[in-house]
């Protein structure tokens, strides 16, 4: 209680305008560095799989397969080091404005953000593994990695959910 506490005086207005602040920098971090990565996307019609919901092994495989062998180094340094720092910056964001706009209620909503953060480092994990033995993917790491995916979209949308209800309800209604 005495955490939540301090986090509470913590996630003030301030903080929620750093927070927004460090999550746009780090896109324009991102846009102004793209070919720090030299990742070239697969074909138009298909998603990167962190976007995908419900991906497959034949679907993984055609993705891998549409990157080319070329970049594949590129694949696993951008999980490794981008897709490995964004989930705290947008994690962060998420939990200042639940905390920030509940306004004094119960903080279960924060259990939104935090799966997200970790949904998203497994899904890191096996789009890692994935990428680093292309030959032996199996059906059973493309589904951990798709439901880890999908989960982390669900604690995406929960927390989104949440500063919304909390934005635009008045603090007495629980």
């Amino acid at each position: 209680m005495k955490i939540l506490n301090q986090w509470r005086k913590f996630a003030t207005k301030k903080m929620v305008l750093i927070a927004t602040a460090i999550w746009i920098l780090f896109h324009v971090f991102w846009i102004i560095t793209g070919d720090f990565f030299q990742l070239s996307m697969p074909a138009e019609n298909m998603l990167i799989m962190d976007l995908k919901l419900f991906y497959d092994l034949s679907y993984v495989q055609n993705y891998f397969l549409a990157i080319g062998a070329d970049n594949f180094e590129a694949f696993i340094n951008f999980h490794l080091y981008y897709d490995s720092v964004y989930p705290l910056i947008y994690g962060f964001l998420l939990l200042v404005l639940i905390t920030n706009l509940s306004k004094g209620r119960k903080l279960y909503a924060l259990l939104f953000p935090i799966a997200a953060i970790i949904f998203d480092f497994f899904e890191n994990y096996y789009l890692i593994q994935m990428a680093s033995d292309f030959t032996y993917i199996t059906a059973e790491t493309t589904s951990l990695s798709s439901v880890m995916s999908n989960l982390k979209w669900v604690s995406i949308i929960g927390s989104i959910a949440m500063i919304l209800y909390y934005k635009f309800s008045s603090p007495t209604e629980n």
